[in-house]
């Protein structure tokens, strides 16, 4: 994956992530929410490309999640 796909992906999974805390918001307000909220860190979409095993940030980056 290059940078620009990386930086694509981001955008994709940062709206995945922005609709997920909606969600979350709506359950705890008492509202019936379709898809529920995952539970774990590397169960949503953004936990599976960011801690999946091509981690595209360190190779893009240099950084090492940890």
């Amino acid at each position: 994956m290059n940078k620009i796909q990386t930086i694509e992906t981001i955008q994709k999974v940062k709206k995945f992530h922005e609709s997920q805390m909606d969600n979350l918001q709506d359950f705890l307000n008492g509202k019936h929410v379709e898809e529920p909220v995952c539970i774990s860190k590397t169960q949503c979409e953004f936990g599976r490309w960011l801690y999946g095993r091509e981690n595209n940030i360190e190779k893009n980056s240099g950084f090492t999640l940890l």
